[in-house]
């Protein structure tokens, strides 16, 4: 583990490299100094140029944040340097615990969902402690059920509601939930976009420049998309939507149509599969897919700029949604089937174009020819498409900067000690990780399945949202399933 303080991010406003909006005077005295509130910072990527993608990046602006609230700040993260071996017997861990117990109980103790391992949330080290979920892959045993966390904080709506239908799960038996206070210490703290402070991109996200082939592609003519998130994307809606876009293209005498994806994207066996889904058709993946590294944040955004449009058919549910902000930052749209946070990013209109079907989720390939006909009709009136993305641009820049971050940060850790919830007043309500409900095909798309409802599960949604616990004194299983499967939550009364 290593740790250092606040005033080593160098995220100051006095920082050429950064436009930023006015906040208060950094704190940069170390030790203690009376009237100061403390706060340990646990980070699984310490938020240090150059940073570690968009997750370091948004570590360094939330310790900003802490500081803009009145908190000197320790930062704490996993050794730089540690083998294999060195990890069989944690002697780094040792030493850097022993140095920042003496300087605990801090005020405050601020984990990312990965820095849950560098060192579990106790009072030891600080009276009040929080997380800080950019999602929640990492460590989700440390914080589901964990009383020693008081305030739990999610990057965006969408994910304090999924993360507040975890924390409400319920007990129907006991007649409780999973964390008897719930309802009182889930807070969104939506993230800072770095297009946003740094229009251009940042000169400390490490990458590759835009290949010299990619460049040629860029400037010959052919209509070229990206979609260059690694392993997020559903092969078959790729393969689908690129076919019928050339075919469409061909038919109308237009360019051909290529996607850039990543290079990761197309190695073996990915590219082997992509073949064979194209085999019956005479195509192969390289009439439609070309292999880009990853890229550093400006050559990014130059690549966004000169792409007519974005692929995001995503089989993983983002918790934010960087890429495509990105995108329609840079005047490029977005085609989306909304998963995760996606579908509630942006306005209808503004750059971000969410369409889904039941039937894409139950494999249909030829149902995403739909996605390519709305790609198609799109395209032809390019004008519209950028003014609908100037909107797009407007609305980011209006809501997804640091000194919004700030506020809302400053406001949770504001709130007073979650009150007790009276479970029989809770309501059910559609989880958050409902994208759609066919009543009549009897199917629900959510951000983890699509589930095919029999016929118990099908009148238990039909009559179960709106009611109170109390009227519930009993569940069968099939109601109780839908709960597990997260179709199902609840929710405070008047919330």
């Amino acid at each position: 583990m290593s740790h250092l303080s606040g005033d080593d991010l160098r995220l100051s406003h006095r920082d050429p490299r950064l436009r930023r909006r006015p906040t208060a005077p950094r704190l940069r005295r170390a030790g203690p100094v009376a009237g100061v509130k403390t706060a340990h910072a646990f980070f699984a990527k310490v938020g240090v140029r150059p940073f570690k993608g968009s997750v370091g990046l948004a570590n360094a602006y939330l310790v900003q944040a802490l500081e803009t609230a009145g908190y000197r700040t320790q930062v704490h993260g996993p050794a730089a340097s540690e083998s294999k071996v060195e990890r069989l017997l944690p002697l780094h861990l040792a030493k850097a615990r022993a140095e920042f117990v003496a300087a605990s109980p801090a005020d405050l103790a601020l984990y990312d969902d990965g820095g849950l391992s560098v060192c579990p949330p106790g009072r030891q080290w600080a009276r009040r402690s929080a997380v800080y979920y950019h999602g929640l892959f990492w460590n989700s045993g440390s914080w589901l059920g964990n009383d020693a966390i008081d305030l739990h904080l999610g990057n965006s709506h969408y994910l304090t509601r999924v993360l507040t239908s975890l924390l409400a799960f319920p007990d129907w038996e006991r007649r409780r939930c999973l964390d008897p206070r719930a309802f009182g210490k889930v807070a969104a703290v939506p993230l800072a976009l770095p297009c946003v402070e740094e229009p251009d991109g940042s000169p400390d996200m490490p990458g590759a420049d835009i290949p010299r082939e990619v460049r040629a592609l860029l400037d010959s003519g052919d209509v070229v998309g990206h979609a260059l998130q690694p392993d997020k994307q559903d092969a078959r809606a790729m393969v689908s939507i690129l076919f019928t876009l050339n075919e469409l293209a061909r038919e109308a005498g237009g360019r051909p149509v290529r996607l850039l994806t990543m290079e990761v994207n197309l190695s073996s066996p990915r590219l082997e599969s992509l073949r064979r889904l194209l085999e019956p058709y005479g195509r192969t993946p390289e009439d439609f897919f070309v292999p880009v590294p990853a890229l550093n944040q400006r050559a990014l955004f130059q690549l966004m700029r000169q792409c007519a449009f974005g692929l995001a058919y995503n089989i993983v549910p983002e918790s934010f949604g960087f890429y495509v902000l990105e995108s329609v930052h840079n005047g490029c749209p977005v085609f989306t089937n909304g998963c995760g946070n996606m579908r509630h990013l942006l306005p209808e209109g503004h750059g971000l174009e969410v369409f889904e079907t039941a039937a894409m989720v139950e494999g249909d390939p030829g149902a995403y020819e739909a996605v390519a006909h709305r790609i198609h009709a799109a395209l032809s009136d390019r004008a519209a498409l950028q003014a609908r993305c100037a909107k797009g641009r407007a609305y980011i820049d209006a809501h997804y900067h640091r000194g919004a971050m700030e506020a809302a940060l400053g406001a949770a850790l504001a709130l007073p000690e979650a009150p007790l919830l009276d479970f029989e007043s809770l309501r059910v309500e559609l989880g958050p990780l409902v994208r759609q409900h066919d009543r009549a095909a009897g199917i629900v798309v959510s951000d983890l399945r699509g589930v095919v409802l029999n016929p118990g599960q099908a009148r238990a949604l039909a009559e179960l949202p709106g009611r109170t616990c109390a009227e519930l004194k009993a569940l069968d299983p099939d109601a109780r399933s839908l709960f597990e499967l997260g179709v199902l939550s609840l929710r405070a009364a008047g919330g």
